[in-house]
């Protein structure tokens, strides 16, 4: 106890002192003024991503299904041999209606337009010649920490391959890929429709099914975009079946399959949210020629 006491007596002269006292109300300043810097970019950037989807609506036609004009979707087998279960569709409401035009005029790296129901995710995707610029940089190319929804530089938006990927930031408003967190939800899983992920290109119109939803270790590869064989493929889609940790209708997967992948970051540095569905539905898209 003497110990504690003699420790304190020294604790409260050093406290005593002017200089010390000085220099903690310093340290202090110094902390308030960078934090209301970093609160204030955030509320700025913020009202700049909203300033860039202002007017979306007149140029994109987001489907709502209808529960009365559904068909029953069927699945062909798993080629693992995974029993697979039949899901609705909604033939009528089932693609996204981009107009690109003025998108593509803002930014030519715009390469396409994703839409989750039930989620914030509502964006115009861009691509650029690697995958650092856009995760500090907004759709208008300015500096901004919450970067936008962009591609995999690896990728091919004009004929897609197997694995097509689009990183976002996981924002705290939930915007760009911020509300992925909510697929994890039983609300949002439990909904059917919210499990057809449509995907617009200038070329195609396109849906998804999501089939696989987890978080894992970075080390991980799950954005491998080149396979040396169909059963190299084939084993990287039981593999990312086989992360799945969401209650989700089983989905067949061959070496045919075309899948998406969304990334985002997680509040651990080596762990990523990520989210795979599967093309089952796609037709040309009506694209004016000055855009293509």
């Amino acid at each position: 106890m003497e110990t504690i006491r003699v420790y304190l007596k020294k604790l409260n002269r050093l406290l005593a002192n002017k200089w010390v006292n000085n220099a903690l109300l310093l340290v202090c300043g110094i902390v308030f003024i960078v934090s209301l810097f970093y609160i204030a970019r955030w509320v700025l950037e913020n009202r700049e991503t909203g300033l860039i989807m202002e007017g979306a609506q007149s140029s994109v036609s987001i489907p709502e299904p209808d529960p009365f004009d559904t068909e029953l979707f069927i699945i062909p087998p798993a080629v693992d041999g995974q029993p697979d279960e039949p899901v609705y569709s909604y033939p009528s409401t089932d693609y996204l209606t981009v107009d690109f035009t003025e998108w593509k005029k803002k930014n030519p790296d715009t390469v396409g337009w994703v839409w989750v129901r039930g989620t914030k995710i509502n964006y115009p995707v861009v691509q650029a010649k690697d995958n650092d610029y856009y995760l500090d940089h907004n759709f208008e190319k300015k500096k901004s920490s919450a970067g936008w929804m962009f591609g995999d530089y690896r990728n091919d938006f004009k004929n897609l391959g197997r694995n097509t990927i689009i990183y976002g930031h996981a924002r705290i408003d939930r915007s760009m890929l911020g509300s992925l967190y909510y697929t994890q939800n039983k609300t949002w899983y439990s909904d059917p429709a919210n499990l057809f992920v449509r995907f617009n290109t200038l070329y195609e119109q396109m849906v998804f099914q999501v089939f696989s939803i987890y978080v894992t270790d970075i080390k991980f590869n799950y954005i491998k975009t080149w396979f040396s064989s169909d059963d190299e493929y084939v084993d990287f889609l039981k593999q990312i079946r086989k992360k799945n940790t969401t209650p989700l209708p089983a989905v067949s997967l061959t070496a045919d399959d075309r899948i998406l992948t969304f990334s985002t970051c997680t509040a651990s540095e080596n762990k990523r949210l990520v989210m795979h569905a599967k093309l089952i539905k796609t037709r040309p898209a009506s694209v004016p020629l000055s855009v293509q």
